[in-house]
C-alpha cells in the first residue's frame, strides 16, 4: 500500500483526502466510519517503525480515521511524521493543541494506564473529549490529581453528586476517587473569572451552577441554586450585569465566612434564641426554670425576672406555693424534650460525619501509603538496576587490565622461549668447538715435539684457541 500511495501523483493523493474528508462529515456513514476504526484498532501488526516508512498522506489518512478528526487531513507539514505516528499508537495526545505524550507527566492512576489515548492534560475523564472551554464552570478538576471531567458527564455519571454521610455536593474523581467539594470550586472561578464574562457567558455559567446545586441537601448548596435561578431570570430582563455580579459575590463571600466549623444546620428561629453554651434559649430557659426548689428565694428571684407578671415576697409563705406551681407550669410549657431530641440528633449526626471524613482520610492515607510503597520498591529497583551496571563496568574494566596482563605476560613467554632457542643453539655450536679442538688437542699430543734450528728453542705450549700460531710454527720448523 505505501508503494502505491509513493507511485501516485501528489494531485491525486489530495483528491482522496478530500474525499474521506467528505466521507468523515457525512452524517449518514458515521456507522462505516466507526467500524473502519475499530479495525484500525485490532490491527497489532502496525508498529511504529512500519508507519514511519509510510507515505505522509496515508499516514495522515490513517491518523484521521482512527482518531474520527477530520482535521489531520490538512495539517500538512505542521505536525512531524514521527508524532503522527505516535497519535495513532496512543503514544501522543490526538489534541492538536495539546500534543502531549502519554501517559502525561507519567501518571499512573487507573485511567492513564489504560494506555487507550486518554490525556489527563486537556480531557473528560468520562468521555474521552476534549475542548477548548477554559475559566469555566462547565469543566470540574480534582484536588489532588488534577484529571479534569465535564460536568455533564459527571452529573449524568453521578460523580457529581451528595454522599451519604456529607450533605454538600460533591465531586468524586474517576481516577482517584478523591472528592472534591463543588461549592469551592464554584466560588473560586466566579471570583477569578467572572468579572470578564459577557452577559451571555454570564448565563451559560449560572445554568451550570444551577444544574450542580440541583440535588444539594445542605444550605448553602440550596441556597446557592435559589439565587443562580433568580439571577437568571434577572439576566433574561436584561438586568444590569455588574448588580448580578455583586450580588452573587457577596453571597458567595458571606456563606463561606459564615459558614460553622461543623455541619449543624439551625432554623432562623434557633439562631436567634442560641444561648451561650451552644444550646437553643427556649431549652436553657426550660433547664433554668425547671429544677425550682421553694426553700431558695433567690433561684424564685431569677425565675420571677424570667416571668415578669409575678412578684416575690420572702415573707410569706403562702404566695411561694402559686408561684412554685405557676413556675412548674411555666417550665413544663417549654418544649424540653423535643430540643434535646433534636439537640442529639445533631450530634449523632455530627458523629457520623466526623466518622465518615475520618474514614476518608484514612483510605486516602492508605492509598498515599500504597503509592509511597510503591515508589520506594521501584527506587530500590533502579537503585539495584544501577548498582548492576557499575559492577559491570568495573568488571569490565578490570578484565580488560588482566587481558592487558596476560598479553605482556605472553609477549615475555615469547622473548624467554626465542632467548632459549638462542643460547641453546649457541651451546650447540660451542659443543661442536669443544669436540674439534679435543681431536686437534688428541692429534698433536700424538707427535714427538721438535726444536726449531733457527731458534734452537723448544716449541711453544700450544693454547687452546690459538691454533693458527700452532700451525705457523710447526711450518716454520725443518723436517
Amino acid at each position: 500500500m505505501a508503494r502505491k500511495f509513493y507511485e501516485m501523483m501528489g494531485q491525486s493523493v489530495a483528491c482522496l483526502k478530500d474525499n474521506i474528508h467528505k466521507i468523515m462529515l457525512d452524517a449518514g456513514k458515521q456507522g462505516q466510519l466507526r467500524a473502519l476504526q475499530e479495525a484500525l484498532r485490532n490491527r497489532s501488526d502496525l508498529t511504529l517503525e512500519m508507519l514511519l516508512k509510510s507515505h505522509r498522506g496515508q499516514l495522515e489518512i490513517l491518523v484521521s480515521l482512527k482518531t474520527g478528526l477530520p482535521d489531520y487531513l490538512r495539517v500538512d507539514d505542521r505536525i512531524p511524521s514521527s508524532n503522527l505516528a505516535e497519535i495513532f499508537l496512543n503514544l501522543r495526545c490526538r489534541n492538536l493543541m495539546c500534543q502531549t505524550s502519554l501517559p502525561a507527566e507519567d501518571c499512573e492512576c487507573k485511567a492513564c494506564s489504560k494506555k487507550n489515548g486518554f490525556c489527563s492534560a486537556c480531557m473528560c475523564l468520562v468521555c474521552s473529549k476534549f475542548d477548548m472551554a477554559s475559566n469555566t464552570c462547565s469543566w470540574v478538576g480534582c484536588d489532588v490529581c488534577l484529571h479534569w471531567c465535564h460536568v455533564d458527564c459527571g452529573l449524568r455519571e453521578s460523580y457529581i453528586r451528595n454522599e451519604h454521610t456529607a450533605a454538600e455536593v460533591q465531586f468524586h474523581c474517576v481516577a482517584c476517587n478523591h472528592p472534591s467539594q463543588m461549592f469551592g470550586f464554584v466560588k473560586e472561578v466566579f471570583q477569578n473569572f467572572a468579572k470578564e464574562w459577557t452577559l451571555e457567558t454570564f448565563s451559560k455559567e449560572l445554568e451550570y451552577v444551577k444544574r450542580i446545586f440541583s440535588g444539594s441537601r445542605d444550605l448553602r448548596g440550596k441556597r446557592l441554586h435559589e439565587i443562580a435561578n433568580q439571577m437568571l431570570v434577572r439576566l433574561a430582563r436584561k438586568s444590569d450585569l455588574s448588580e448580578v455580579y455583586s450580588q452573587i459575590m457577596s453571597f458567595l463571600n458571606d456563606a463561606d465566612s459564615s459558614k460553622p466549623d461543623n455541619t449543624t444546620v439551625l432554623s432562623g428561629k434557633e439562631q436567634q434564641v442560641k444561648g451561650v453554651n451552644g444550646m437553643a434559649g427556649p431549652c436553657q430557659d426550660a433547664t433554668r426554670l425547671k429544677p425550682v426548689n421553694s426553700d431558695k428565694a433567690l433561684q424564685l428571684e431569677s425565675a420571677s425576672s424570667l416571668l415578669p407578671g409575678f412578684h416575690v415576697d420572702r415573707t410569706g409563705l403562702s404566695e411561694k406555693r402559686p408561684l412554685e406551681s405557676e413556675l412548674e407550669r411555666s417550665g413544663q410549657k417549654q418544649p424540653f424534650l423535643p430540643e434535646l431530641d433534636s439537640f442529639v440528633r445533631i450530634k449523632l449526626e455530627e458523629a457520623k460525619m466526623y466518622q465518615a471524613r475520618a474514614d476518608d482520610a484514612r483510605r486516602d492515607a492508605e492509598s498515599l501509603k500504597r503509592i509511597a510503597i510503591t515508589k520506594d520498591e521501584k527506587i530500590e529497583e533502579e537503585y539495584k538496576s544501577r548498582i548492576k551496571k557499575l559492577r559491570l563496568v568495573e568488571a569490565e574494566e578490570m578484565r580488560k587490565q588482566k587481558f592487558e596482563e596476560f598479553q605482556a605476560l605472553e609477549r615475555a613467554y615469547r622473548e624467554c622461549h626465542g632467548m632459549k632457542t638462542r643460547m641453546e643453539a649457541d651451546i650447540k655450536d660451542l659443543l661442536l668447538k669443544m669436540e674439534a679442538t679435543r681431536r686437534n688437542l688428541a692429534m698433536i699430543s700424538g707427535a714427538k715435539p721438535q726444536f726449531c734450528v733457527s731458534t734452537m728453542m723448544p716449541p711453544k705450549p700450544l693454547i687452546i684457541g690459538d691454533w693458527g700460531a700452532a700451525n705457523e710454527e710447526l711450518l716454520m720448523c725443518p723436517s
